[in-house]
């Protein structure tokens, strides 16, 4: 599920519809089917119950079992993040990265660092 694959299982709950969720996310139809089909393949359970189109329209749901994972992973995801903020505090005696204090925007931060003001995250 790393890289986004959890936004894209949601945004088809959301939507209802894989072609929808696939938009949503900027990337093809033919490879959010190839992603269902290897996450199911890969977890061994089914993650998205289709239903084909036609007079009243397609569309496409979470299964049970899709719904658990989700949540199970986004708890598996908290527990890393608390695990490295301590780890980060204990290395670095309780101090947070500057780039976390001084700059909460990313692209501030990016066209910081393309400019060479932040090349090594050193405080100023």
């Amino acid at each position: 599920m790393a890289g986004g694959g959890d936004f894209f299982f949601e945004a088809i709950d959301a939507y209802g519809s894989i072609n929808q969720a696939s938009r949503s996310i900027n990337i093809s139809y033919r490879k959010a089917w190839s992603y269902i089909k290897l996450m199911e393949e890969r977890l061994g359970i089914k993650l998205v119950e289709r239903r084909a189109g036609g007079r009243n329209g397609g569309g496409a749901s979470l299964t049970r079992e899709a719904r658990e994972f989700l949540e199970n992973f986004k708890a598996l995801e908290q527990g890393i993040r608390e695990i490295v903020d301590v780890r980060f505090g204990n290395i670095f005696k309780g101090r947070q990265p500057c780039v976390r204090r001084r700059m909460k925007d990313r692209a501030v931060i990016q066209r910081r660092f393309r400019s060479g003001k932040l090349s090594d995250g050193a405080c100023s």
